[in-house]
């Protein structure tokens, strides 16, 4: 193993953890499966304009030309890779993983002489108070307070983006409807009464501005508040997308709390929060603590969900969700319990879930 890391000590920026994190154990995964004897290398650089460079590099059995080619689609994999087993997704994953953050992810190789890969992204400094202290990103949100009620509208091409933020907002009661362009977007609006719009600006059909435009001829200003969505916010954008009549701006990829502190800002919501939570846990919860030491599932799932989770395998963890519905009895309902935490990547609260099952 060799690592060849930045010269800083520490360098803190703003990105999405649990995305990167798992492209990295991925490619690491791969490299480590295909190389029997040789080197493995993690470097990483950073270039200008807050740009940081990773590669993985190893001395492994290499991919033919043939397969090079589609060695990014879903389900596709050469000789090698169905002799060592998996499913096909895991570069598919991190290839999309890493558009969503800003990069595209390539690689060289040649069979029999390993493989390179590697990708860019756009990592922007951040206070080391920032990352060490949850104080300046807020307590966890659980949910909407009693009496405020919202209907949104999530507007992106991309099915991935929209389900994501869809789900982020669904998990705190907020109700969700979905646009896949422009036009759609201002059809609904027409049809139905929006408190807030999260509308992507680089869309087909009718892209964003037209959008908003469009809704805000129609309706006027202020209702509904709408939200830019963009790759990324640089100074200027900010002051582009206020001048177009947009509210407020989040970029992709999207981080939970900035999320429902725009909401607040704009809707003037009150939420409910996890330390306000456990204070009344034992009226309000359907599932407690207490409930969860009584439940079991299957044991080869409880193995095989516990070491996917533990390995960041997004796909894998989903697949034993489906498994566990069709179960029924205790295993539908953990199913249930468990899918905001793996919509959040919050892979530390369900292995602490976990750790509470008769299983454990």
């Amino acid at each position: 193993w060799v690592l060849k890391e930045l010269d800083e000590v520490r360098v803190t920026v703003q990105g999405d953890e649990g995305k990167l994190k798992q492209v990295l154990i991925n490619l690491l995964g791969n490299a480590v499966k295909f190389t029997k004897k040789g080197k493995i290398e993690l470097t990483v650089e950073k270039g200008d304009d807050n740009f940081y460079r990773f590669e993985v590099k190893d001395d492994g059995l290499g991919i033919d030309s043939s397969a090079l080619r589609n060695i990014f689609e879903p389900f596709r994999q050469d000789q090698a890779g169905r002799q060592e087993g998996g499913t096909g997704l895991g570069l598919a994953i991190s290839k999309k993983h890493i558009e969503l953050m800003g990069g595209e992810l390539g690689v060289d190789s040649q069979l029999g002489h390993g493989s390179r890969f590697y990708f860019t992204l756009p990592l922007y400094p951040a206070e080391e108070d920032v990352i060490a202290s949850s104080e300046l990103t807020g307590p966890d949100v659980l949910r909407l307070a009693a009496g405020f009620n919202v209907r949104s509208l999530v507007v992106d091409d991309n099915r991935f983006n929209r389900d994501v933020l869809s789900q982020t907002l669904l998990s705190i009661g907020v109700e969700v409807d979905q646009a896949e362009n422009g036009k759609i977007a201002l059809e609904m609006a027409q049809e139905h009464t929006y408190d807030i719009v999260f509308m992507d600006m680089r869309m087909p059909v009718m892209r964003g501005e037209e959008a908003v435009a469009k809704i805000q001829e129609k309706f006027g200003k202020d209702e509904p508040k709408v939200v830019a969505i963009t790759a990324s916010v640089f100074s200027h954008q900010k002051i582009n997308f206020l001048e177009m009549g947009c509210h407020d701006f989040l970029s992709k990829p999207f981080q939970t709390h900035l999320v429902f502190q725009s909401m607040k800002n704009l809707l003037g919501l009150e939420y409910e929060y996890k330390e306000e939570f456990k204070e009344v846990a034992k009226v309000e919860t359907v599932l407690e603590p207490a409930d969860l030491s009584m439940m079991s599932i299957p044991n080869d799932l409880y193995s095989q969900l516990k070491e996917a989770v533990e390995f960041y395998q997004v796909t894998q963890i989903e697949n034993i969700m489906n498994k566990l519905k069709q179960q029924g009895g205790d295993s539908k309902v953990l199913a249930g319990y468990l899918q905001p935490y793996i919509n959040q990547y919050n892979m530390d609260g369900i292995l602490e879930i976990l750790g509470k099952l008769k299983n454990a």
